[in-house]
């Protein structure tokens, strides 16, 4: 019963952002949006991204696109195995993971948590007087502080320039002390993690020096590139989506949450969608097309050295036995591809907002072999 009430409250609520954003359904449209969340599972926030509002839409395209209840419940349970999520979630698990293959991974130095830190050479990394010994040892020149298990950007600092051992430079142009630093890590851990991360802590990891290939907005955000892999029952390794997403200029981060922008790559050829989106205001969940056309600010409209990046993704997901459908973020550094992290969730709304309908013939066989059947 209280399930039900959950769901109604959520109905009703994104109804409200519905008319917010001016889409206030009329009866007729009201009925149909019921019907949607009844036959198909859907939300009146799916309802609207997918486009249902729209004149002539069938019932076979309807079908053809998965619930985030559905994906949520269904897919993604089906294909990855809970007690293996961990190491995608934890970057610390990550990165001693895939590490160990040789991959090319963003190189970490330590593990931030009061009292309990350590750096991977196995020193104390409890407090900042211990960081900063660290530093004047390692001559490091620039770092990355990051939560060891955030979503979605939160907590992230970048400093591009150590200036000395008690003084480094972030990403946005102002000057850090180290207790300054040491101060926004704790109170993170302490009030924030709690609550919106499964782990507590920082790792302290290296910066990327991105290909300048990717700073098509001349902003200081790394831009990745997500490529979703799903591997068959019998153990082929197959590209299932792929988008680049873009800082806007002054961001810090490339994240949709940050006011970034979105693309559907075409996983043939690494060739870019004309269409660029982004959230409607500042932190969505409305999706909206942007006039900014990413697409003509790279070379033939292309994704630089798509062929590298492909292989990465499908060594990493062959490595990856009990995960069987994952979002990769992938970087490109001067050197080449970097693998940053794995999804679980690898945001399928997104993805068939700039694709349309997941569930394509071929991939309706795939997750037959699973044992899910999806009405057609």
């Amino acid at each position: 019963m209280r399930f039900g009430f959950e769901k109604a409250k959520k109905f009703t609520r994104q109804l409200r952002e519905a008319g917010k954003a001016g889409r206030k359904p009329s009866f007729g449209r009201l009925v149909d949006i019921v019907k949607s969340g009844l036959r198909y599972r859907l939300s009146p926030l799916e309802y609207y991204l997918y486009g249902f509002d729209a004149d002539g839409i069938t019932r076979k395209k309807r079908l053809s696109y998965l619930s985030n209840e559905r994906i949520v419940s269904v897919f993604r349970p089906a294909l990855n195995n809970r007690r293996w999520i961990s190491l995608l979630e934890n970057k610390l698990l990550f990165f001693h993971y895939y590490s160990q293959f040789k991959l090319p991974v963003v190189n970490v130095y330590g593990f931030y948590y009061p009292d309990r830190g350590f750096f991977l050479d196995g020193t104390s990394l409890r407090g900042k007087d211990d960081f900063v010994k660290w530093i004047k040892q390692s001559g490091i020149k620039d770092l990355v502080v990051k939560p060891v298990g955030s979503l979605g950007g939160k907590g992230i600092k970048i400093f591009t320039r150590v200036i000395s051992p008690e003084l480094a430079l972030g990403n946005d142009g102002k000057e850090y002390t180290f207790g300054e630093i040491f101060s926004f890590m704790n109170n993170d851990i302490a009030t924030r993690q709690p609550h919106e991360d499964p782990y507590r802590g920082y790792i302290i990891e290296a910066k990327i020096s991105q290909d300048p290939v990717m700073n098509v907005l001349s902003g200081v955000s790394l831009n990745t590139i997500r490529v979703s892999t799903i591997i068959t029952k019998h153990d082929e390794v197959l590209i299932d989506f792929a988008m680049i997403r873009i800082g806007k200029a002054g961001s810090l981060t490339d994240n949709l949450h940050q006011g970034g922008y979105v693309v559907n790559i075409q996983i043939e050829k690494g060739d870019l969608d004309e269409k660029t989106f982004g959230y409607k205001g500042k932190v969505g969940p409305w999706i909206e097309e942007k006039e900014q056309k990413l697409k003509r600010l790279f070379t033939k409209g292309r994704i630089p050295h798509w062929d590298a990046i492909i292989s990465l993704a499908k060594k990493t997901a062959a490595l990856s036995p009990e995960l069987r459908s994952v979002g990769w973020d992938i970087a490109l550094s001067k050197e080449g591809p970097v693998l940053m992290e794995g999804n679980d969730n690898w945001d399928m709304v997104i993805a068939q907002v700039l694709a349309g309908g997941y569930l394509t013939e071929r991939r309706r066989e795939i997750l037959r072999e699973y044992g899910l059947e999806f009405p057609m």
